[in-house]
C-alpha cells in the first residue's frame, strides 16, 4: 500500500501545481496517477473480500515418520487482476491462484520429532499489475502433536521380561493362576493342593498359601529422564518405554509410571489406557525424575534411563529387575533392543543392583 500512497501522493502534487501555476497540462498526469492508485487499493481489496481460504484439519494427532495430509480450499468469485498467487504451506513454491481455485490443494508434511508442532498457515496473496498494492489472506494453522514410535517387540522378548511362560512357572512355585503370596487360615472348600503341609506339620494349625493376582503381577515400567541434555537419547527412552509398554500390555497387562507422576497407570490387553499415555510420552521433557511409588515385590520393574551411566543409589527406593537404555552397561547381557535401547538385566557385573 505505501507505493499506492507513494503515487496517490505524486498525482495529487501534480494537480497543486498545475492549479498553483496554471499549467493544465500537469492535470492530465496528476489525475491519471490519482485514478491508477485510488483504483488499484480498491481492486485489490475487493479481489481479497471476495476470497475465503480454509484449511483442514486444524487439530492433528500422527505417529513419528508417518505424514500428514493437508487439504486446502479456496473459493473465490470472478477476480479482477491475474497477479494473485498461493503457498500451500510457509516456503512452499506459489502458485497462480487461477489454478488453485479449480481444485482443492492437498500436500503432506513429516514433522522429524515427537511434540507439539506447529504448521503455519497457508497464504493467499493479492497485487496489483503494477506492483503498487498487495493484501494477503491466511487460512488457520495447524495444531499438531506428534507421538512418539512404537516398535513391535516379539514375544518372546516380552516373556523374558514378564515371566510369562516357563519363567512364569518357575516364579509361581509350581502353583497355576498366582503366585505365593504368605500364608493364611484355611478356608473350608479351599483346594488342597493350597495347603500348606511343611506348617500343619509343625503347629498343627491348618494353613492355607495366600496367592497374589493375575493383575498384581503386572510389570511396572519406569521411565527416567532426569538431567539429559541428549536429546537423541531422551526420544530413544521415550520411544522404548512406549513399546515396552504396548508390548507387555498386549501380552497381559503392565502399568506406566511417567516422569513427575506420582501413581502408576495400569494398561490392560484392550489398551483403553494407552491413547492418554502415548500422548502423555509425546510431551516428556528432559529434567524430571519418576516420584516411585510402594511396589509389591513380585512387580518385575523395567527401568527405561537416557542416562549413560546407572541412576544412583538412593536408600528405600525400588530396585529395577531390567535396565533398557541408549548406553549399554558393560559386561552385561543384552537381552533385545528396541527403538535403540539395550535391555539388559539390571544387575550389574559386580553384584551391585542399580536403583533409581
Amino acid at each position: 500500500m505505501k507505493r499506492a500512497s507513494g503515487v496517490g501522493a505524486l498525482g495529487s502534487s501534480l494537480c497543486l501545481l498545475a492549479g498553483a501555476f496554471g499549467v493544465r497540462a500537469l492535470y492530465v498526469p496528476g489525475l491519471a496517477l490519482i485514478a491508477l492508485a485510488t483504483g488499484a487499493a480498491i481492486g485489490v481489496r475487493l479481489a481479497a473480500w471476495r476470497v475465503r481460504v480454509t484449511r483442514e484439519p486444524r487439530v492433528a494427532t500422527v505417529e513419528e515418520g508417518d505424514l500428514l495430509h493437508l487439504t486446502l480450499r479456496i473459493g473465490a468469485g470472478p477476480l479482477p487482476f491475474g497477479g494473485s498467487e498461493v503457498r500451500a504451506w510457509p516456503g512452499a513454491t506459489p502458485q497462480p491462484l487461477r489454478a488453485a481455485r479449480r481444485a482443492p490443494i492437498d500436500f503432506a508434511v513429516q514433522p522429524s520429532r515427537r511434540g507439539r508442532h506447529l504448521v503455519g498457515p497457508s497464504v493467499v496473496s493479492f497485487r496489483d499489475p503494477f506492483g503498487m498494492c498487495a493484501r494477503s489472506l491466511q487460512s488457520n494453522p495447524c495444531e499438531l502433536l506428534v507421538l512418539p514410535r512404537v516398535e513391535r517387540i516379539r514375544r518372546e522378548h516380552l516373556a523374558r521380561l514378564s515371566g510369562v511362560g516357563h519363567d512364569a512357572a518357575v516364579r509361581r512355585g509350581g502353583v497355576s493362576g498366582a503366585d505365593v503370596d504368605g500364608l493364611r487360615p484355611y478356608r473350608v472348600g479351599a483346594a488342597a493342593s493350597l495347603i500348606h503341609w511343611p506348617t500343619v506339620a509343625r503347629t498343627g494349625i491348618l494353613l492355607e498359601r495366600r496367592l497374589c493376582d493375575e493383575d498384581e503381577r503386572r510389570p511396572l515400567v519406569v521411565l527416567d529422564v532426569r538431567d539429559q541434555s541428549d536429546c537423541d537419547a531422551l526420544d530413544k527412552a521415550v520411544r522404548a518405554a512406549g513399546s515396552l509398554c504396548v508390548g507387555l500390555a498386549r501380552l497381559g497387562g503392565c502399568s506406566l509410571l511417567l516422569p513427575g507422576t506420582e501413581r502408576a497407570v495400569r494398561v490392560g490387553p484392550d489398551l483403553a489406557a494407552w491413547p492418554t499415555l502415548h500422548a502423555a510420552l509425546a510431551l516428556v521433557e528432559p529434567g524430571a525424575a519418576p516420584a516411585w511409588t510402594p511396589v509389591d515385590p513380585v512387580v518385575i520393574v523395567i527401568l527405561v534411563s537416557a542416562e549413560r551411566a546407572p541412576p544412583s543409589v538412593r536408600p528405600h527406593a525400588v530396585r529395577p529387575d531390567f535396565r533398557a537404555s541408549p548406553f549399554a552397561l558393560e559386561r552385561q547381557p543384552v537381552l533385545f533392543s528396541v527403538c535403540g535401547c539395550a535391555v539388559q538385566p539390571a544387575r550389574l557385573a559386580a553384584g551391585a543392583e542399580v536403583a533409581a
